[in-house]
Parts: structure tokens; sequence; C-alpha cells
């Protein structure tokens, strides 16, 4: 049982020390990782991975609704249509999303990626134009990432 102990605890120090350089996990590393855990530490290692990468601000969800109390009320008391969300689907190459944050990340202007989104529009629209000229992603690609409508006309 200590060498599972030690073995997750490697684990969780692997993950940190990706997440610190802000380096995504990759397939090979999970695999070496959990084949050397058991099924509590892989059900364990995989619930700190999913909480240490989250984008979602827990904090500002709690402080939107005042209290984490009235956060979980508000939750459960909404019978929201989430299966009704309509999703765009492009039929492209979702490795351009990352390709996009590395670039960004990599001028220095940004602490967090989600900084971009709260960019004016003429911001985001010089960032489109940036981008363009250094991915491969579509234009709807890019506005998507940006959280920005594209009209042609």
């Amino acid at each position: 049982m200590k060498r599972a102990s030690k073995e997750l605890k490697k684990a969780l120090a692997v993950v940190d020390s990706y997440y610190a350089e802000g380096k995504h996990l990759k397939y090979h590393v999970l695999q070496i990782m959990f084949a050397r855990l058991n099924n509590d530490e892989s059900q364990q290692l995989t619930d700190y991975i999913i909480s240490k990468y989250s984008v979602i601000d827990y904090q500002a969800a709690i402080d939107y609704y005042g209290c984490y109390e009235k956060m979980l009320m508000a939750f459960h008391s909404n019978t929201g249509n989430e299966y009704d969300i309509k999703e765009s689907f492009n039929g492209k190459r979702d490795d351009v999303y990352q390709k996009m944050t590395s670039i960004l990340m990599g001028t220095g202007r940004f602490k967090d990626i989600h900084d971009v989104l709260g960019l004016k529009a003429e911001e985001k629209i010089d960032i489109f134009n940036y981008l363009n000229g250094k991915t491969e992603a579509t234009p709807s690609q890019i506005a998507n990432f940006l959280q920005m409508e594209i009209r042609f006309i």
C-alpha cells in the first residue's frame, strides 16, 4: 500500500509540474501514471486533474450568487434545457485552439488566457488579424476562440 501511495504522490507532482509550466498532459504521460495506480488512486488522480485544469472560476461563480449555498440553490432550482443548446460545429480540426492559446500566452500580454475574452471589440479584431496570420485556423475558428461574431458582407 505504501508503494501505491508514493506512486500517487509522484503522479500528483507530475500534474503540478505540467500545470505550472502551462503544458497539457500528454496521453503517454497519463498512461504511465495511471498504469502504476490502483483503481481508487486512479479515481483520485482523475479528480485532481479535472480540478487542476478546470476552466471554471469557481470563486467568481460563487461571488455572482453571493455565497456557495445560494449558488447551489440556484443550480438545483433551475430546470434548464441544456440539451437544447445550439453548438456550432465546423468540421475542422480543433488543435488550432491550443495553438492560438500558446501564441497569445507567448506574447506576454496576458497572464491568463481568459483575459482575452474581456477585451474590447477593436482589440479582438487586432488579435483576430494577428492570429489569422500566425495559425492555420479558419476565420470562424478564430472568431469562436475570441467569442466574437463574424459578419460577411
